[in-house]
């Protein structure tokens, strides 16, 4: 394993859990932007667009509706939207319009959890 990759591993291992989304919503974002530098159908776009919904899968799979009900109710639907943006982004028709939305949602629900990070910070201060 290489130093990068080391660091990555470490990284994971000791944060919490909402350093790990925030981690994987910068890693979306990211990927979003990528994509969105590409036109539709190609190989390197569907790539990026794989990947993210593979991590909206993740987050999606990680819901416990009987720990915070409500907030299963709130974004488990808007993940499954942003699942089916990300289908649509790939190719054909309004790839590019799709795309659009899953970064911009992406985007709100980063800087979402980017507070809810600070926020956490300040209580345990």
């Amino acid at each position: 394993m290489n130093a990068i990759a080391r660091y990555r591993s470490n990284q994971v291992r000791q944060a919490s859990n909402v350093e790990i989304v925030q981690m994987l919503f910068a890693e979306a974002v990211s990927r979003l932007e990528k994509a969105a530098a590409l036109p539709p159908g190609k190989a390197d776009r569907i790539r990026h667009l794989h990947h993210v919904r593979e991590i909206y899968l993740e987050l999606q799979g990680a819901l416990d509706p009987e720990a915070a009900p409500d907030f299963v109710a709130l974004v488990g639907p808007l993940y499954s939207w942003v699942i089916t943006q990300l289908i649509r982004a790939g190719v054909g028709e309004g790839a590019d319009v799709a795309l659009a939305h899953a970064l911009h949602v992406t985007s709100n629900l980063a800087e979402g959890w980017y507070q809810v990070g600070k926020s956490e910070e300040r209580s345990a201060s």
